[in-house]
């Protein structure tokens, strides 16, 4: 039941949800989340209530911290966040941070799933330089935005070829 909850309706704007599927099953511990949003807060709550796993939401949008349960990060403060478990979502605003925590979080979570890791799209966030930072990458690519999972820790070949409706992960 929490499978089909957790991957029903997937589309570019949460085509993430595919890779936390997999990193949720794959790891144990603490799951974070930088950025909270209708594609993954409510699904990761419940898939972390579900199994008996921490889990901490954050955003610097204070209305929607509140909407979502996040915890409210002020004046884009990332720096004061120093979590370390499981998995960490990176989906949070300014976008331009993003490359930042990922290098800055790297080695404090067995998988990282990044969304918006597009090349080119709705921003520059500078990631194509990180991905030399990690060991193992997979990604799910869409006309949209896309989604990657990295690790330093474990080997996501297991991922590739993964697939829910039209997206597979490569």
């Amino acid at each position: 039941m929490i499978r089909n909850s957790f991957l029903k309706e997937i589309s570019g704007d949460n085509n993430h949800r595919l890779l936390l599927w997999y990193a949720l099953r794959a790891t144990k511990g603490n799951v974070v989340e930088f950025g909270s949003g209708h594609g993954s807060t409510k699904y990761i709550s419940k898939y972390c209530k579900d199994e008996k796993r921490t889990f901490e939401s954050y955003d610097n949008g204070e209305e929607w911290a509140k909407q979502h349960g996040s915890t409210f990060v002020p004046n884009n403060n990332w720096d004061t966040i120093n979590p370390e478990g499981g998995v960490i979502l990176i989906d949070h605003a300014p976008g331009e941070r993003r490359h930042v925590d990922i290098v800055r979080l790297k080695d404090k979570f067995d998988i990282m799933v990044i969304h918006d890791s597009e090349p080119v799209g709705a921003g520059d966030y500078k990631l194509e330089p990180l991905w030399h930072h990690f060991k193992y990458r997979v990604d799910v690519k869409t006309e949209g935005a896309w989604a990657t999972a990295v690790s330093n820790t474990i080997d996501l070949k297991d991922f590739v070829g993964k697939k829910f409706g039209n997206y597979e992960i490569s």
